[in-house]
Order: C-alpha cells, then structure tokens, then sequence
C-alpha cells in the first residue's frame, strides 16, 4: 500500500487567457518523512500542449514529514494550444521509486481550451432595424409613385419538369449555396482517388487520420466520410483516412525525472562546466524493449547533448549530461529531453517522449553543487 494521498481544489481547470492553477494537497501516511514528487502526465492522444502537460510545479520535490500535508501548486499555460479539452494525471509519488508504482494515486484534470476564433461579440441587431426601417419607407414611397396593380401582376410560377431537377439550393449565412450529393464509392478508395472524384463535382473537403492496426488496411485508405455517401451537402466533406499504427506488442517509451539536477565545473572531459539531469527511461508499453534506446536533451538557450540510454528499473535515473558556457549561469534554463528523437523505433504512442525540466541557474560556483530544477 503506498501511504500518501492527495486531494486537489477542482477536476476542471478555470483558464483565463490561456492559463490556469489548481491546489493539490499531499499528505504523507507513513510513519517517517517521505520524499515525495508531484508531477503531471499526459493523458489520451497526442497534443499541442507545452510537454504534452502545459504543467509547471514550482518545488514539486518535497521532504514531507510523518503525518503532514504539503500544499502545492500546479500551474498550466496553453499558450499556443489548439482549441480543445485536455486531460492531464496530477499524481504524487516516491521520488526513489518509480513513479508507474503510484498509478492510482493520480487523479485525472480537464483543460478546455476555447476557440478563440470567436470571441463572443454580440450581433449588432440595432443595424438589422435601421435597415428595415429605411425598406419600410422606401417601400412606402415606391407604392405612391407607382401603384400596386393586381391585374397586371404575374399569379402563377414556372414548374420545372422532368425527372433530373436543377441542384437543390439552400440559403446559409445569407448566400444561396449549391447543394451537391456525396458520390458513392468513396469509402475503401485511396485518398488520391477519393481526392480526384470530390473534386470532380467540385465538393471541398477536408481529411483526418486514425490509426488502424499493423496489416490490417493500407494506409491512405478511406475509413469514412461525413456526411455519408448518397447525402445532399451544402459544406466542405470529412474523410478519414487510415495510417499504419504501430504493431500490437509495441513498446512505449516515456521519461520521468528526478527534480535534482548538479552542476560540477569543468566537469566535462572538455573541461567545461557540466549539468547533470537525472531521467529515468520506461518502457510502458505491451511490447518488451532490451536494446540501448537513443535520447537528446536540448535547451532553450541552443545547449544540446545526445547519447544513448539502457531502460531503468526500480529507482534508477539516467544521468543526462550537457555542458555549459558562462551565459548560461544566474538565468533560468528550459531543458527538454526526448527518447528515440527520430522515431527510429516503433512505440505504440510516439507523442510522450518528451519532458521538461527547469533549471534555475544560480551564478557560476567554484565547487560542484545541486541546483534547484522541477519538471515544466
């Protein structure tokens, strides 16, 4: 049984302009202090978020005593972020344990993110009635100039005949549109073809991916189309079209960090000054991995170091190494580390290989040194 237990403010994060904070409070249930991490995972698909979080925890990293309760507090930033809901796992966990080990601890948050191409204003209906009034007038004169003569007037209309009717029209945001029925055969075609026969009867479209099992259909495959075929449309058409997944026993390689980061000067074989983060490497995945998995770790100010990385078992970390210039001290760093950076191994999710760590440089000492870093 793992003896913390956390309880946050709120499952929905209130964002104003892009961002947000929740309260999480963390207490510890064992009979000894605890080093306990809170930290924030991504949860579902792929996303546009900043570390697939857009999560910030100032000191998430904390020596909690016997029987206390710590208060923390998660920020978020969705700058940038497309419109949508996000879910994200607020979990706390041992900092020398793995964190997979505290899975149900977590507590899963949601992240709406409005569409800011609409910003609310209000129609002007004030100008609809001025309009209307100067067509009443205007009207009005029209009559007294000329008369309204009912013999004169046309009392039938012209029924078109014939089995094959002109295209039905439709009045949408006060235009008259065509209406044009989606072609049959679509689905299974390939995406060029499918592509080809739309724009044949001049029907805009637009294409989503969704991923099918290995084998199972080839890629570029129609799945689907929105509005059905055989449906009358007036707007743009979906397809969803179908891209190889990854095979059913992939791995799925995620990082987790150790909130401790070092800094020894000329440290590195160079005889520059040196970083170390400390990551462990996981394999979450169905699919067993016993190979060497490449990593590159990069920062905001240009640093980069690469190298290669066994999978960490129990509480073991990575020492990810990455050498310093003078400007790079008395700042705040942004580290991001990536697993398989060029996707050369085929994981079952190849969006959560990544994590970001700031480092809040102190001035350049003498003698080597912890500094203070949480996870971005």
């Amino acid at each position: 049984m793992k003896k913390l237990s956390m309880t946050l403010s709120s499952q929905n994060v209130a964002l104003t302009d892009g961002t947000g904070t929740l309260a999480a409070s963390v207490t510890n249930l064992a009979d000894a202090a605890e080093r306990v991490v809170l930290g924030a995972f991504p949860v579902g698909p792929p996303n546009s978020l900043s570390g697939s979080t857009g999560a910030t925890i100032p000191d998430a990293l904390r020596t909690i005593e016997a029987g206390a309760t710590e208060q923390y507090t998660v920020k978020f930033d969705t700058t940038g972020a497309t419109a949508g809901t996000y879910s994200v796992k607020i979990m706390p966990y041992g900092a020398d344990q793995p964190p997979e080990d505290y899975a149900e601890l977590g507590s899963v948050v949601n992240l709406v993110v409005p569409d800011t191409k609409h910003d609310g204003t209000r129609f002007p209906w004030w100008i609809v009635a001025i309009v209307a009034a100067v067509l009443i007038v205007g009207g009005g004169v029209l009559l007294a100039i000329h008369p309204w003569d009912p013999d004169s007037a046309s009392q039938t209309s012209p029924v078109a005949t014939g089995t094959e009717g002109p295209p039905v029209t439709a009045e949408a945001g006060g235009g008259t549109t065509t209406a044009e029925r989606v072609p049959d055969g679509i689905v299974g075609l390939p995406l060029d073809q499918a592509a080809s026969l739309l724009d044949s009867r001049a029907l805009a479209y637009s294409v989503q991916q969704e991923q099918v099992a290995a084998g199972s259909v080839a890629a570029g495959t129609v799945l689907r189309v929105d509005p059905p075929e055989g449906a009358d449309v007036t707007g743009p058409v979906l397809l969803t079209v179908a891209v190889e997944g990854p095979p059913a026993n992939a791995p799925d390689f995620v990082l987790y960090a150790l909130p401790e980061c070092s800094v020894v000067p000329g440290g590195s074989l160079s005889g520059a000054d040196q970083i170390t983060i400390f990551v462990a490497l996981r394999n979450s995945g169905p699919g067993p991995w016993t190979a060497l998995v490449p990593f590159e770790i990069t920062s905001d100010t240009g640093l980069r170091a690469a190298g290669n990385s066994a999978l960490s078992t129990g509480s073991s970390f990575t020492p990810m190494q990455v050498d310093l210039t003078l400007l790079d001290f008395d700042r705040t760093l942004r580290f991001t580390a990536v697993a398989d950076p060029a996707n050369s191994i085929q994981e079952e999710n190849e969006a959560n290989n990544s994590l970001v760590v700031v480092v809040n440089m102190p001035p350049r000492m003498t003698e080597a040194d912890d500094v203070p870093c949480s996870l971005g």
